[in-house]
């Protein structure tokens, strides 16, 4: 099976068949292979087609291991949905990987995101369950953002599938919809750019207009969702937000890690944070904050015994993956950490009460470095650190 067959295969609605081709492909085809651990502390956090991207749980293991991801999690949007085919593409491809969530939560007054990582497998049908108040939440800022979009293709005079919509669970989906609706409804390429710019504000110099030039461009409907997302104000798709207590309290009640997601306040304010919020760490993104910023964030939680994450996310499908620290040292540092975090999920899906941050963890060691590099070597799979 070649592997334009394997993608195409994978990218199937239903999700029996694209198991059985990633299952097909590791028996007929993978020879194994694993990009090198200790090249990059980096990991990516790929959204799956349960957030509204473009790939499915199983696309998103195959493309973590075609391009060396040394550690790889799914981290949908207030969903666990795809968690049950991720694993089982784990199972077939290997490599070292870890599962999760995301929400937006009224934060003491601030709205942050928040993830619950490491979830112990065999609990996410229960733990998603509970995530429905959030779930809900989205589906209300996915109705918002249809609504505006709408309105706006009125004002145009473009007719909007009405059927469709009601189909739409994600800000992503009615995003592509309406680019989908734009690009036939309009003749050519300025029109489109003419009307993000007349009607959303658009900068007639912004330079991003200038990869929607040409219809041909065969991620046009994504580059044109993803710039219009851009330009719609938060106050017209907003929300009320859940209360973070909500759901930190659902992460320790599936022996999950809550981490605080990393906005650019600075490190001893983020770590400040994560702890009023009874998070037990932070992600922050080397690629959006820069590799000292990913330091300090570092080095702070260390000394709060708090566990730093350098990721990414993959929700675009112009998405590279050629990040990689220029301190090697920093690189193993955030490594380990991502490892400890597989190892977590690993161990709690064993016996919840052995998890990183158990009770009973902390009755053998009270040196939280050594919890970590413990939990790391299990979340290695015995690879070469």
């Amino acid at each position: 099976m070649q592997n334009e067959k394997l993608v195409e295969l994978l990218g199937k609605k239903r999700k029996k068949k694209r198991i059985n081709a990633i299952k097909k492909f590791a028996k007929e085809n993978y020879s194994g292979g694993f990009g090198s651990p200790a090249s990059s502390g980096f990991h990516f956090a790929f959204r799956s087609i349960y957030s509204g991207a473009d790939k499915s749980p199983s696309l998103c293991v195959y493309h973590a291991k075609k391009f060396g991801i040394p550690v790889a999690a799914l981290i949908d949007y207030c969903t666990l949905d795809g968690v049950t085919e991720f694993y089982k593409a784990e199972d077939s491809l290997g490599g070292v990987y870890f599962c999760g969530t995301e929400v937006k939560v009224n934060a003491l007054g601030e709205k942050r995101s928040l993830l619950a990582v490491g979830i112990p497998h065999g609990s996410e049908k229960r733990f998603g369950k509970e995530m429905k108040p959030f779930y809900d939440s989205r589906l209300k800022r996915a109705k918002n953002a249809l609504s505006y979009l709408a309105e706006k293709c009125a004002e145009k005079g473009i007719k909007t599938d009405e059927r469709a919509g009601k189909k739409v669970s994600s800000e992503e989906e009615a995003y592509m919809l309406f680019a989908e609706t734009v690009v036939k409804a309009l003749s050519c390429e300025e029109d489109v750019k003419r009307f993000l710019v007349g009607s959303f504000g658009a900068e007639e110099t912004d330079e991003r207009l200038n990869i929607l030039s040409d219809f041909s461009n065969p991620l046009y409907i994504s580059d044109l969702a993803e710039i219009t997302a851009s330009l719609v104000p938060e106050s017209e798709i907003s929300e009320p937000l859940e209360n973070y207590s909500r759901f930190s309290l659902l992460a320790d009640k599936y022996n999950s890690i809550c981490l605080l997601v990393y906005n650019g306040e600075g490190a001893e304010n983020a770590v400040k944070k994560a702890a009023d919020l009874a998070a037990k760490g932070i992600a922050v993104d080397p690629e959006k904050y820069g590799e000292e910023t990913a330091a300090e964030i570092y080095d702070a939680c260390e000394k709060a015994d708090l566990i730093a994450i350098a990721v990414s996310t993959v929700s675009s499908p112009r998405k590279k993956f050629d990040f990689s620290f220029k301190d090697k040292s920093l690189a193993k540092k955030f490594l380990v950490n991502s490892l400890a975090i597989a190892g977590h999920e690993i161990a709690a899906s064993i016996n919840p009460a052995d998890g990183l941050f158990s009770p009973s963890q902390s009755a053998r060691t009270d040196m939280f470095a050594e919890k970590i590099r413990l939990f790391s070597r299990i979340g290695s799979k015995g690879l070469p650190l």
